[in-house]
């Protein structure tokens, strides 16, 4: 009863719209490096254009041989996770995940804006976000995790119990990249929680 859901990337965002739909089922929500629109919109960006732009890709990956699939969820890895064998474990995992799934919900996750939604949960809503290292030459750490909140805190307007906890160098998988400090921060939310 009224469980607390704990979601990461897409289970984050399946988190949220069960909060949206039943409000009263849950306790709370915790997401982990998840968003209610990805990728971010960029400005001016239209749902309509983006639904083409998505289409056009998820046809691409759906017409891809195997070593094209692989290719592309390495390209992607290399962004999101910090350690090269970590990198090769998930790669793996997502090579044998069945590709029309896999295209299907790419596809809802890019072209499903739950932002006008927010409003309806009830619940907290918790998350806890990756900020990856800083590059040479780049913005520094603090202005990484400064412009980072500035996003989250305006997607998630609207929200009626929100707060925000940064993990600093890591990427999108903060599992893999800082396990013990995603952890501690897991904790501490569920037990403020309960």
């Amino acid at each position: 009863e009224k469980p607390i859901l704990v979601g990461h990337s897409i289970g984050g965002n399946l988190a949220l719209r069960v909060a949206i739909a039943h409000p009263d089922l849950l306790r709370a929500i915790v997401l982990v490096d998840a968003t209610p629109i990805f990728p971010v919109p960029q400005e001016g960006e239209t749902m309509e254009a983006r639904r083409a732009q998505m289409k056009a890709f998820i046809e691409m990956i759906r017409r891809g041989n195997e070593a094209q699939f692989r290719a592309g969820v390495e390209g992607y890895l290399s962004t999101a996770l910090t350690r090269a064998e970590d990198r090769k474990a998930i790669a793996e995992m997502a090579v044998r995940a069945d590709r029309e799934t896999h295209c299907g919900a790419f596809f809802e996750l890019a072209t499903t804006d739950l932002r006008p939604e927010l409003a309806k949960i009830a619940v907290p809503v918790r998350v806890i976000a990756a900020v990856p290292p800083a590059a040479e030459g780049g913005p520094t750490a603090e202005e990484l995790s400064n412009g980072l909140k500035q996003g989250y805190d305006a997607m998630f307007q609207g929200t009626k119990d929100y707060a925000l906890d940064l993990v600093a160098d890591s990427h999108h998988f903060i599992m893999y990249d800082q396990p013990a400090r995603l952890q501690e921060l897991l904790a501490a939310a569920l037990a403020n929680l309960k």
